[in-house]
């Protein structure tokens, strides 16, 4: 429960006023318009604190009459209350429920991250400030995937759709579910009260909102052509094989552009005489044709250097091998014959 000491309100209206800050800029970043952001924001306030006084608790005639307003808010409450209401904000818009919840994910970690540091300057325990650690960790880490792996971001969104590729929506919430259900869950755990209804509640709540992040997470992404633990991923061997020959292929590269630049007749004449000579009409037109057919060979090499550039980083982020028409693996046979194909054989064939 969130304790109602002054110390702890201001920490609590502190975390909702940095929710609703950090809600609105990943908001507008993606399009929305303010007062869209004010109206849903309001609306899921009022459901998370409605929720965090009725949700919950034992509701009866005393309860309304001399408790509603000094008993204290539950944690759970305001989750799902402000969970709810989101969930109508959504509707009413015909908004996509996995986007707006890429938008909220970090901005309810640092929600609850602000208001464990409350819990901790009012209490002075370790096990609140190690959760306050947590949860900032779990904000900054969702932070990194949507600023470093483009998750949750409306530019790789239509990068992808324009490209018929897989769309990846909804990681950003499901990495939140599952990481403040690990935080709630070690922490209950840390805290045994087998005595207490409460607790096994709270257990039991985040142990469910844990396996059906889970169940989410697998059906969203194998939905998208993006299968978990797919069979026959590759091998750390066989990536280090394809790295190694990509590589060695850049440096042939490098290799056959310093030649090109040495034999093109134009820019020997740039680095003897530091301009063009113009020669009699035949040499002219003997050095414009070499001169055409090497710039033609150098647009060649520029094009499978960039390829193999976008391969090695696919590589490193994980996504290699993958068919950006159908979300498949591609065949290992069909990539160590072309090691930067981005599509699988039947759809090339297509």
């Amino acid at each position: 429960m969130i304790d109602t000491n002054y110390v702890t309100l201001v920490f609590t209206v502190f975390a909702f006023v940095l929710f609703a800050f950090v809600y609105w800029r990943d908001s507008t970043n993606e399009g929305f318009g303010s007062d869209q952001i004010l109206d849903s924001f309001v609306i899921i306030l009022l459901g998370g604190l409605i929720g965090g006084k009725l949700l919950f608790r034992e509701l009866n005639f005393d309860y309304f009459r001399y408790q509603i307003i000094t008993a204290p808010f539950i944690l759970e409450g305001i989750l799902v209350g402000g969970g709810i209401a989101g969930y109508i904000e959504i509707k009413r818009h015909k908004w996509s429920a996995w986007k707006i919840g890429d938008m909220l994910a970090p901005a309810l970690a640092i929600f609850q991250a602000v208001l464990f540091l409350g819990f901790w300057f009012r209490a002075a325990q370790l096990s609140s400030f190690l959760i306050f650690v947590a949860f900032l960790f779990l904000y900054l880490f969702i932070r990194a995937l949507k600023k470093y792996r483009q998750l949750g971001s409306s530019i790789d969104f239509f990068l992808r759709k324009r490209r018929n590729m897989s769309v990846i929506s909804g990681i950003l919430f499901n990495v939140y579910l599952t990481g403040s259900s690990l935080i709630a869950i070690l922490f209950l755990l840390s805290h045994i009260n087998r005595n207490s209804i409460f607790w096994w509640f709270q257990l039991t709540f985040y142990f469910s909102i844990l396996f059906a992040s889970y169940i989410l997470m697998r059906r969203r992404l194998n939905k998208q052509g993006v299968k978990m633990n797919p069979v026959g991923t590759f091998t750390m061997s066989f990536l280090s094989k394809i790295k190694n020959r990509l590589l060695r292929r850049k440096k042939e590269i490098k290799s056959e552009e310093k030649r090109i630049e040495q034999e093109d007749p134009f820019m020997q004449e740039y680095k003897t005489d530091g301009f063009r000579n113009l020669d009699d009409l035949g040499e002219e037109a003997a050095d414009f044709t070499d001169h055409e057919n090497l710039e033609a060979k150098k647009d060649v090499l520029e094009i499978e250097e960039e390829e193999i550039e976008e391969t090695l980083e696919d590589i490193k982020k994980g996504t290699y091998g993958i068919c950006e028409v159908c979300g498949k693996q591609i065949d290992k046979r069909r990539l160590e014959v072309y090691p930067t194909a981005t599509t699988c054989i039947e759809c090339a064939n297509k």
